[in-house]
Parts: structure tokens; sequence; C-alpha cells
């Protein structure tokens, strides 16, 4: 089984187009994983991945925004999630930023410093 596979290749019902923003989807499970050594989805179900149910460990040394970006990058709906380009903005700016808004489509919403 493939723990990175996103929501719109593990369910396609939802019929959500499979973009390069799966990409993203496995950049966000890769970025989980080498903060908390272990797969955001290691013991989960497809059901788990297709709602992006997922947990944080509570005692961590990471501040919230840097959770925020796992978190936009692990969007169960592709719709919403960004583009590896958004995240390249998210990424330049990172140190500038306050906080990162979730679930926008427009890059320039996630800025906010």
């Amino acid at each position: 089984r493939n723990l990175n596979r996103p929501p719109e290749m593990c369910d396609p019902y939802q019929h959500w187009p499979v973009t390069e923003k799966v990409d993203v989807w496995m950049i966000g499970c890769i970025l989980y994983t080498l903060c908390f050594y272990k797969h955001p989805f290691m013991e989960m179900t497809k059901l788990s991945i297709v709602n992006a149910a997922y947990t944080f460990p509570k005692d961590h040394p990471y501040p919230e925004k840097l959770l925020d970006i796992i978190r936009i990058m692990l969007t169960p709906n592709p719709k919403f999630r960004p583009s590896i380009f958004e995240m390249c903005d998210i990424f330049d700016n990172y140190f500038n930023l306050t906080s990162i808004k979730l679930n926008v489509r427009n890059c320039n919403s996630n800025l906010n410093p």
C-alpha cells in the first residue's frame, strides 16, 4: 500500500482531478515524517487518507506556522490544496509570515505578513 497516495487517488468516486497537486500532498507526508519520525497515515485506513485524518504528537518543538504548512499541504480536497508554486512562495516568505491561512486557493491570501 502506498501511504503517500493522496485522497484524489484513493477515492476516485470524488471525481477530483489528479494533477501536480498530488506532489504537494506527498511532500506534506514527507515533511510530517521528517518532523515526527513517522508517517501521518502509518496506522490508518484509506478512509483516513481521504479525510486527511491525522494528528500531531502533543509534545513537539515546532511552531504553529510549520504545522500549518503541513496542514495546508495535506488538505484533502485538491481544489483547496496549494500548488507547488504557491508552496514556494510560502517557503520563500516563511520568516516574514505571522500565519498561514488554510484552505484558500489564492497564494497571495496565504501570505500574512
